[in-house]
């Protein structure tokens, strides 16, 4: 086997030009679709931190009661519940956050527009304050009690600049309307793009407006150490509220795409109501209940992974796309790598009479062809990852801080390859396997060359 592995190294260097074109070839699109999977896998990771920041953690657990009216207030009283299931995970848990919310209508002169309001603990909150891209104004004013840090789209449809006043109508959690009085210290890039990035204010000047017991808060965020923990410190935490409380079920913001059918309607509008609920519950909204009345606090558990199935799926499309494109490249160079061999196989037509003269076997004639295939695919999948690692690795030291709308997808505004191995081992098996097909044929017409038919051959 081994003189066999020799001579067909030694025939990839006969013609260096048509090996060097071929495997250049196999580089590019190993290239192509190595750098598209690192970076969508950065995207992904980056996406989940800067979204964590912004929403505040990485597990959310929410509470609502039911008063006696028979409206759902969203709010947690009972936290000793909570701080108990905290017990259970605690090592994986860096940090908890404390928040409320509300959908507010924000009025500066006679503009007004309706907006998230979110009620942060800046002291505790640190690294938000750090993530934050400032347009206008500064976070020095976080000092004063009823400051706002406000996205810059709402900024400009208010027509509001930082150190102006605005106002805030909201509702209190037993439905009475109240108005607060905030002073915008910083506008802000709206860090998600789509709209998503919430104004920021104090968490006990809100808690005020929203007549929230003193202790109380709506919902508790955890921080982990590792976002892979996600799912199963969720779960525990789940079991245990879902023991000794209320809960409700898990749900996931997906995006679902049903069919005109009767059922799919239904089954899309169960969704969505169960989303609605829960939505409500996050962003401080209350409904009337149409539910089974229940006593104490009602929770409810997400986490970041459930807010990300529209992103995940929108990546998957990503990738989808690119190994798509990957193997269009693929049969374009098994077309390239049939003709080759055949034009190697005439060239050499004498070549291999007179090595099975000598008694060379068919199977032995037929594998130098493929080894070559073999050194010629490996050769270029080499070189392409590590042109990609080349390429990414100077991408990811650019800083990008003059494109603020890109600061979602960035690390600190850098782009982040991660190199996933299953993906890499996949793309190369794909790659061996096609270019071992494509040089069979012309593999196996050469073993199947008569000795004296391939010795009279001329060309």
């Amino acid at each position: 086997m081994k003189p066999i592995v020799r001579i067909a190294f030694r025939n990839t260097q006969r013609q260096r030009k048509r090996s060097f074109l071929l495997g250049g070839a196999i580089a590019f699109g190993v290239l192509v679709i190595t750098i598209i999977n690192a970076f969508t896998a950065g995207m992904i990771v980056n996406v989940k931190n800067n979204f964590s920041f912004i929403a505040g953690g990485h597990i959310f657990i929410s509470g609502k009661e039911l008063s006696d009216s028979g409206r759902v207030i969203t709010a947690i009283n009972d936290t000793a519940i909570v701080d108990e299931s905290l017990k259970l995970v605690e090592p994986f848990v860096k940090k908890v956050n404390k928040r409320s919310s509300s959908l507010a209508q924000l009025i500066f002169g006679s503009w007004e527009t309706n907006h998230t309001i979110e009620g942060v603990d800046w002291q505790k909150e640190e690294e938000l304050a750090a993530k934050l891209v400032i347009t206008d104004g500064s976070l020095e004013g976080l000092a004063k009690p009823n400051a706002m840090v406000l996205p810059k789209p709402i900024a400009r449809r208010l027509g509001v600049v930082a150190g102006e006043t605005i106002l805030a109508r909201l509702s209190t959690i037993t439905g009475q309307q109240n108005v607060g009085e905030f002073y915008v210290t910083a506008i802000v890039e709206d860090q998600t793009n789509f709209g998503a990035t919430s104004a920021y204010v104090h968490l006990d000047y809100l808690n005020d407006l929203l007549s929230l017991n003193s202790g109380s808060y709506q919902m508790i965020l955890l921080f982990l150490h590792d976002m892979a923990t996600m799912d199963q410190v969720s779960n525990v935490i789940y079991g245990y509220l879902k023991e000794h409380a209320e809960v409700d079920p898990r749900v996931q913001l997906d995006l679902y795409m049903g069919s005109n059918k009767k059922e799919d309607a239904e089954k899309e509008e169960e969704i969505y109501e169960a989303e609605r609920k829960v939505m409500a519950q996050i962003f401080g909204g209350g409904y009337m209940n149409d539910e089974e009345p229940w006593e104490g606090t009602k929770f409810a558990v997400m986490t970041l992974n459930d807010f990300m199935q529209p992103v995940m799926a929108m990546v998957g499309i990503l990738n989808t796309v690119a190994l798509v494109v990957f193997l269009i490249l693929l049969v374009i160079i098994m077309v390239g790598i049939t003709n080759t061999f055949r034009m190697i196989l005439i060239e050499r037509t004498r070549e291999i009479g007179t090595m099975r003269s000598f008694g060379m076997q068919q199977k032995d004639v037929r594998n130098i062809f493929l080894w070559e295939a073999v050194f010629i695919g490996l050769g270029g999948a080499l070189s392409g990852l590590f042109l990609a690692w080349v390429i990414m690795t100077v991408v990811g030291f650019i800083k990008l801080d003059g494109y603020p709308v890109l600061q979602f997808f960035m690390n600190n505004g850098h782009f982040t390859f991660l190199i996933q191995p299953a993906s890499v081992i996949m793309n190369l098996l794909i790659l061996l396997v096609m270019t071992l097909f494509a040089a069979y044929m012309p593999a196996r017409a050469a073993a199947r060359l008569r000795p004296a038919d391939a010795l009279r051959a001329h060309y």
